[in-house]
């Protein structure tokens, strides 16, 4: 093994962060591709299509980030609850208001002929503050108290 592969998987081995980073990167382009997918192709609402893409993401996200980022030793039932309370706060609050906020900026400074790239801009932005809010939130769903 060379030094950068040895470094890397200690790395991946040692740091909830690094973890967390690759899973992120993952369901970051599953939720993405499926936001761009439904308002773009299908034609929905961009509220609408934050709720269903994130849905199928958070489903995929609790299952890789319990056992691979966190390496929960607790009962998954008992930290699914949990986790999907807070993030279905952080996606379908968090993300829609920043969503929309982006939306209504670019309406207010009368930007309309980028439509598209606006509402999947919007998108990357919620997705940048949801990351760092369930980051922090998972932290105490699967930390155990000491």
């Amino acid at each position: 093994m060379n030094r950068v592969s040895e470094w890397a998987s200690t790395a991946i081995r040692q740091s909830a962060v690094v973890r967390y980073l690759l899973t992120g990167g993952f369901t970051s382009l599953l939720d993405f591709s499926g936001y761009g997918l439904l308002t773009l192709v299908a034609g929905l609402n961009e509220v609408v299509a934050n709720v269903l893409s994130t849905s199928i993401t958070m489903l995929v996200s609790f299952a890789i980030t319990s056992s691979f980022v966190f390496q929960t030793g607790r009962p998954r039932a008992r930290t699914f609850l949990p986790f999907i309370g807070f993030t279905v706060f952080a996606a379908f609050v968090v993300q829609s208001l920043v969503i929309v906020g982006v939306l209504s900026l670019a309406d207010g400074l009368a930007i309309t002929q980028f439509d598209d790239a606006i509402s999947l801009g919007a998108k990357i932005c919620a997705m940048g503050v949801g990351a760092v809010a369930n980051f922090v939130g998972y932290r105490f769903v699967f930390t155990p108290k000491r």
